[in-house]
């Protein structure tokens, strides 16, 4: 069986392991969306610990508990995945 898709992977664009922060968006092989989250401080009003997991059976469902971890200013946060997909691709050497 094949292991879980990654959708999405954002960063807060802080350096530092007591400020940086990401949250994954992934799917597993049976359809299921899995949220996963670490790093540093999220706040003492945010549901998220510093690091953690959370299942949802539907999209609409993941995006809920994206947008409770992400906060309503998302411009502070950095697609990764859309980074990475900009990005020419590597040789045969990984350079």
């Amino acid at each position: 069986m094949a292991g879980n898709e990654t959708l999405n992977h954002w960063w807060n664009g802080a350096w530092g392991s007591l400020v940086r922060r990401d949250v994954w968006l992934d799917r597993r092989p049976d359809g299921v969306f899995e949220i996963r989250w670490s790093g540093g401080d999220w706040g003492e009003n945010s549901p998220a610990r510093r690091e953690g997991k959370c299942w949802r059976s539907t999209p609409e469902g993941a995006l809920a508990a994206l947008r409770s971890l992400l906060g309503p200013d998302l411009g502070q946060w950095r697609d990764l995945v859309a980074i990475s997909r900009s990005l020419p691709p590597r040789g045969p050497e990984g350079r």
